[in-house]
């Protein structure tokens, strides 16, 4: 019923049918791609995903990096989570086409806004390790703590490695990691200037406050700009 009335799930169900040869049908490659393609001319998403890949592997159709791109692309901006992240991994690694940073933080930070926590450690990451340049350095710290938070390992390691480097700075008692930011106690007021002497090689911390018997606050918002009082 959903063929008749060219529904793409129903294009896209018999595809899966042909493909994987389930549910009486024999496995017949060919035939689920002219299925996932019929699916995919509805833009039904997984229709265009599954015909992205088979295109990238040259199953059932001829090879071919261009349309499966296309296709990937189609799904990722009808908020297709498996095409998002897909897409982000082929231009970071260079996988199948040119490596391009630029689209990988693209399609990455789609399946981060999508909930992914995978591609919020890797949006984090490039921001953090400036393989992006036009972003604040504060959304790379956002993106690694909503990793954490999601239970992303390889976020939780990097943010460990950058409290380990502030516990060492000469002067600083505790670190303390809050949602955005990082709150560093020192000894007195003289060791300050160890702290922002690392603020400056380290711009991807953005926020400080300072403890002493005055209470005084010291916020950072960018690398040698604002101070604040």
């Amino acid at each position: 019923e959903c063929v008749n009335a060219n529904f793409g799930h129903g294009y896209y169900n018999i595809g899966y049918c042909y493909y994987s040869g389930s549910f009486g049908y024999s496995k017949d490659a060919e035939k689920a791609f002219n299925y996932y393609k019929m699916s995919a001319e509805q833009y039904y998403a997984p229709g265009c995903y599954n015909i992205g890949l088979m295109y990238l592997s040259g199953i059932g159709c001829s090879k071919n990096v261009n349309k499966g791109i296309e296709q990937l692309t189609t799904a990722a901006y009808l908020g297709h989570l498996k095409s998002q992240k897909k897409l982000g991994d082929i231009y970071y690694f260079g996988e199948v086409t040119k490596r391009n940073y630029n689209k990988a933080y693209e399609f990455y930070l789609m399946a981060a806004e999508n909930g992914d926590a995978y591609s919020m450690y890797s949006v984090g990451y490039m921001v953090v390790k400036k393989e992006v340049t036009t972003v604040d350095r504060y959304d790379g710290i956002r993106w690694l703590t909503k990793a954490v938070d999601a239970g992303n390992e390889e976020a939780k390691k990097l943010l460990d490695n950058l409290l380990l480097e502030l516990e060492k700075i000469d002067g600083v008692l505790k670190v303390i990691k809050t949602a955005n930011s990082y709150e560093i106690t020192i000894r007195e007021q003289k060791y300050s200037k160890n702290v922002f002497a690392y603020i400056k090689t380290k711009d991807s911390i953005t926020k400080y406050m300072l403890e002493e018997p005055s209470l005084e606050e010291i916020f950072v918002e960018k690398v040698g700009e604002v101070y604040g009082k």
